[in-house]
């Protein structure tokens, strides 16, 4: 997540001249090092071989706890700016000398490139595909993913979406339904904090690239007519001209962390009290699983498939039936902010569940990642 420099800026976005200073951007992170990063044990060999860039951020982070809970895995970081930088070279003569059986590609980059061109033995190569259709349509990735299952150098394509692992585009390939698995052990759940009279800390954490799917437009004017106090959390979206000014103008009360890294981004998650992911589209929401594994309930769109196993009674709570409705949302986030035991009550029951729901999640990740060795 987001990076930021030390600390936030505390904004009433009543006062125009209050600005967060601006952070750095997960798309030009480039590690120091001529190797990439490896995120697995050292002198062992894997069967199997992630690699992702930088700029994938959630899609490295599957991929770094599919390797973490299958066993099987060993991935990669590949931070070159050019197809045939140092670490390219680097980790392609690595593939030839450890020899995996399958090398998967986290989403598609043109830095992959250079691999599926190299002369030689090469294993069966696959791209894991992170999004689901409504992401790929808002984000602009259906050239991407039609130039993926049409290339025959890819054996297969792994998903992280079970809807389009069943589709009709996924069968001219090889395909699997590989889910999202949080890292084991799931988080402790933080300590119940001492009931606390005031202000209540909502999150609304995304990558700034993202806009267009996260919806925040609708969330900020669900906020704006709150009448309870409340502190929002952003990690580096609010510094988009239009957002800035429409929080200013709404006169909404904020904190731009700017783009986290991941040891800040926690600490900053044991700070909230309420979530806010009303998506338009998802095929998992990290954040939220984030949140839900710390017993912080979050209040969802229906696009959210992480609280898909939740019972009505909770789901009511927590789920939007309407993305597009502020004053439905204000509803929701109004009957929470002003219960902070409910709230901690539900919390407790969320961080249950995902317990259960992400142990089902390995189960069938495990079994998938074997058959392709």
């Amino acid at each position: 997540m987001p990076d930021p420099r030390g600390r936030g800026r505390t904004t009433n976005s009543a006062s125009p001249s209050a600005r967060p200073r601006s952070g750095t951007s997960a798309r030009a992170r480039v590690t120091t090092s001529s190797r990439p990063h490896v995120r697995a044990a050292p002198h062992r060999e894997f069967p199997i071989v992630s690699i992702c860039v930088p700029a994938f951020a959630g899609t490295n982070q599957t991929l770094a706890s599919l390797a973490q809970v299958s066993g099987l895995v060993r991935h990669l970081v590949l931070a070159d700016a050019r197809p045939h930088g140092p670490q390219t070279r680097f980790l392609m003569a690595h593939l030839k000398a450890s020899r995996p059986k399958a090398v998967i590609f986290g989403g598609w980059s043109h830095l992959y490139e250079p691999f599926l061109a190299a002369r030689g033995a090469a294993p069966r190569w696959m791209v894991y595909w992170s999004s689901s259709t409504g992401q790929m349509q808002i984000s602009g990735e259906v050239e991407k993913y039609v130039r993926v299952i049409g290339d025959r150098r890819i054996a297969a394509v792994l998903y992280a979406d079970a809807h389009l692992a069943r589709s009709a585009a996924a069968q001219l390939k090889v395909a699997r339904y590989v889910p999202v698995c949080a890292p084991l052990p799931v988080h402790a759940p933080r300590r119940p904090p001492a009931a606390r009279r005031g202000t209540t800390v909502l999150s609304l954490f995304f990558s700034p690239l993202e806009t267009a799917r996260k919806n925040p437009f609708t969330t900020l004017l669900a906020l704006a007519g709150l009448q309870q106090p409340y502190l929002l959390y952003v990690n580096g979206w609010s510094r988009h001209p239009p957002y800035r000014t429409l929080l200013r103008q709404l006169a909404i009360r904020y904190r731009d962390f700017g783009w986290m890294r991941r040891d800040a981004y926690e600490r900053r998650l044991a700070e909230v009290d309420l979530g806010l992911q009303v998506s338009l589209s998802e095929s998992y929401s990290q954040v939220t699983a984030d949140h839900l594994q710390r017993g912080i309930p979050v209040i969802v769109s229906q696009a959210v498939p992480v609280l898909g196993s939740l019972a009505p009674a909770l789901r009511a709570k927590l789920v939007v039936t309407n993305a597009d409705d502020p004053a439905a949302l204000r509803a929701a986030i109004a009957r929470l902010v002003a219960r902070p035991r409910l709230r901690r009550r539900i919390g407790a029951a969320l961080r249950r569940q995902f317990v259960i729901d992400n142990r089902a999640r390995i189960r069938t990740a495990r079994r998938a990642l074997r058959t392709l060795t």
